[in-house]
Order: C-alpha cells, then sequence, then structure tokens
C-alpha cells in the first residue's frame, strides 16, 4: 500500500523495527521512530463502528504482524488525524512503549476458560465455585509473567473465571501441563486455553486529544 504522509492513519499496533524495515502484515505499512514503528493503514478520520467484520479485519493484521515480530495491539478502531500526530504519540509515549515491547518479548498470551460441567444450584454454590476458581488461577500464575483477570460472558452462567496468563514461549508446555493438572483435581470443573495469542489482554495505550 502506498504510505499516506498526510491523510489520517488507523493504527493497529507498535512493534520494535530497525530503520527501512518492511510492514510485517499485509495493506499496512510503518511510520518508525527510532527503535520502534507504528503498524498502520490509510483509513477516513471518523468514529469508526467495530462490527464483527471489523474486528476480524484487524485480529488478522495484529495476529499477522504477531507471527513475525513481537507487538502490542492497539485498541480496535483506534485512528490519528495525521501521520504528524501519530508522531508526537510516538514521541510522547516513547520510552513506555519501549519498556512493554520488552516485556512482551518472547511471550505469548494463553486465555484460560474455567466452567462448570453443571449448572450451578444456587447463589451461595456459585460463590464457593467462584473462590475455587480464584485460587486456580493464583495456582496457574506461577508458570506466567503477568496475569489479568478478564470480565465473564453474560450468556454463559457456568462460567466461573476467565483469565489471560503472560506465558514465555518456552514454559508454554509447561503452563499446558499445569492447566492440566487442575483439571485433573477439579473433575467438576472444566478447563479451556486458547492460544498463543498476541497480547491484547495486556496492553494499555494512552491517547491525549
Amino acid at each position: 500500500m502506498a504510505q499516506n504522509s498526510v491523510g489520517s492513519l488507523q493504527l493497529f499496533g507498535i512493534i520494535a523495527s530497525d530503520p527501512g524495515a518492511q510492514s510485517p502484515a499485509s495493506d499496512t505499512f510503518l511510520v518508525p521512530f527510532r527503535a520502534i514503528a507504528a503498524l498502520v493503514a490509510a483509513a477516513p478520520y471518523q468514529r469508526v463502528t467495530l462490527d464483527e467484520d471489523r474486528m476480524q479485519a484487524y485480529a488478522q493484521t495484529v495476529e499477522e504482524a504477531y507471527r513475525y515480530a513481537p507487538i502490542l495491539p492497539a485498541p480496535p478502531g483506534t485512528v490519528f488525524r495525521s501521520r504528524s500526530a501519530l508522531g508526537r504519540w510516538l514521541e510522547l509515549h516513547y520510552v513506555t512503549l519501549t519498556d512493554a515491547l520488552a516485556i512482551v518479548e518472547g511471550s505469548s498470551a494463553a486465555r484460560v476458560t474455567i466452567r462448570l460441567r453443571e449448572a450451578p444450584k444456587n447463589d451461595e454454590t456459585i460463590r464457593e465455585w467462584h473462590l475455587v476458581a480464584t485460587e486456580i488461577m493464583r495456582t496457574l500464575r506461577g508458570q506466567a509473567s503477568a496475569l489479568t483477570i478478564l470480565d465473564f460472558p453474560s450468556v454463559d452462567d457456568r462460567v466461573i473465571g476467565l483469565a489471560s496468563f503472560l506465558i514465555e514461549r518456552e514454559r508454554w508446555g509447561a503452563f499446558e501441563a499445569s492447566v492440566a493438572a487442575e483439571g485433573n483435581r477439579h473433575p467438576s470443573l472444566d478447563f479451556g486455553v486458547t492460544g498463543p495469542w498476541p497480547p491484547y489482554d495486556f496492553v494499555k495505550m494512552q491517547f491525549t486529544s
């Protein structure tokens, strides 16, 4: 894609980048700043409706880049008015962004869902199982660099725990083994693990007007 030097840009994420590097994702280009670069595409400067198609396209771009380089995913639908505005933001947050890239380098995210195999009998039972899930997540945290507790899906009242773990890639097998061991300890629970993912749940970017 031709670089859009004056128009608005959608930001997909921040990667570490050498001068002159090519974008690791199709239909995007890089806006470099020192040792990092913004992964962007030309986009209209307007509020973005994040429907299923746009979310899928966003995730596809981030995950394509992630296969080649560590990435700090931007919130879906983030659009800067101009390349210069993006450059100012990169300069303002450069130290924070480089520190964050150092943290996620060599790591992937795993999302763990803990679900009751049978519907809970009452609210007291649900509270007790939530305590069990909290303790399980603390145990699994021992295999991870970081843990983020996520909101439960409202459509499934059997979910008692949902979290994302930042795992060093060489420890991925050990983490999966730990999840399996917790499953053996708690036969009333069903454990689901997805990933490896980019660190979606561990990046909170700040934007100023």
